[in-house]
């Protein structure tokens, strides 16, 4: 493809080699941040906004998890037979998940709860994604069918519903491990693919969502629960610092260079740090702390600062 969008009449194997991966390394970014914006609403979900936020979470989810798929059988036609390639123009994310993992058998073989949670997918996107347009639908399932099927979803796979702020911790934290693993398999499959085809479309940088799936720890809700940790660390710097309060003894800010800080928050959405922000505090624990309970004490405490982030920066700002 030309600068003006227009292919040449006739394209070299290079052309064509770059063109592929460029197409569907976008692909995946977007893919990566339907996954992000869904694994981080699931994180974050709580009591107050069950009704609204599973339907959003799943919405999210849904198309990330089926857009990451069809990119995988997509760089696999040769190993699919007619019937199955026409499954790439539907929307069943079973279908695609069974033809996945007959060709990747060994990469993609899911659990009981992590087909379970490729089944609310689909149930959810076939069932729900127009779901707020209408009161009811032709079952006379309620509005908000996204709790439905989510709440068979954990008594299928025998976790309870989220009745309380404690069973929603547990039973969240079990799901996020579910999640995580379907990720992360896909995204280990498809970088074992793109190698194998010499690529890699999975290449990405840390400003990208993709990027925390690609280079995932064990479970990439680890991300989510590290963030949390970094943006305290910086809330609680920047209120001493702009309202000069006295200083706690015992949990003094970390080292923080003022310079250092817009650095550190995304220009995109100010309340989303970066990893450089996560990777200091992180390095900065590793050097001060090494007793274990002193940390976590430190973390409970940093939890109840004012989140007002942006107000507390620009007000530093402003008196240096």
């Amino acid at each position: 493809m030309n600068l003006n969008g227009e292919y040449p009449a006739v394209m070299s194997e290079d052309e064509a080699f770059d063109d592929l991966k460029m197409h569907f390394g976008r692909e995946l970014h977007n893919a990566g941040k339907f996954l992000f914006d869904g694994c981080e609403g699931f994180y974050n979900l709580s009591q107050k906004y069950m009704d609204y936020g599973l339907f959003d979470i799943l919405l999210r989810l849904s198309i990330g998890v089926e857009r990451v798929q069809k990119i995988i059988l997509s760089l696999s036609e040769n190993k699919m037979n007619e019937q199955d390639k026409k499954a790439l123009y539907t929307h069943s994310h079973q279908r695609l998940q069974a033809i996945i993992k007959k060709i990747y058998s060994n990469d993609v073989n899911f659990n009981k709860e992590q087909n379970k949670f490729i089944e609310l997918l689909g149930d959810f996107y076939k069932q729900d994604r127009y779901g707020f347009f209408h009161e009811e639908d032709k079952n006379q399932k309620s509005l908000f069918l996204a709790n439905d099927l989510f709440r068979e979803y954990c008594h299928s796979i025998g976790l309870t519903w989220f009745e309380d702020d404690k069973k929603l911790v547990q039973t969240k934290e079990k799901i996020e491990d579910v999640i995580s693993n379907v990720i992360t398999k896909y995204i280990d499959c498809l970088e074992n693919i793109s190698k194998n085809q010499n690529i890699y479309v999975t290449e990405t940088q840390t400003e990208f969502e993709l990027y925390i799936f690609v280079f995932h720890e064990d479970n990439v809700f680890n991300y989510f629960k590290k963030l949390e940790i970094a943006r305290n660390e910086l809330l609680y710097f920047l209120s001493q610092k702009s309202i000069e309060d006295e200083v706690v003894e015992d949990y003094p800010p970390l080292d923080f260079e003022i310079s250092d800080i817009k650095d550190f928050i995304s220009c995109r959405d100010f309340y989303r740090v970066k990893s450089d922000l996560i990777d200091f505090v992180f390095n900065e624990y590793a050097e001060n702390y090494d007793d274990k309970k002193s940390l976590e004490d430190r973390k409970e405490f940093l939890k109840y600062f004012p989140e007002d982030l942006e107000h507390l920066y620009k007000k530093l700002i402003s008196q240096n």
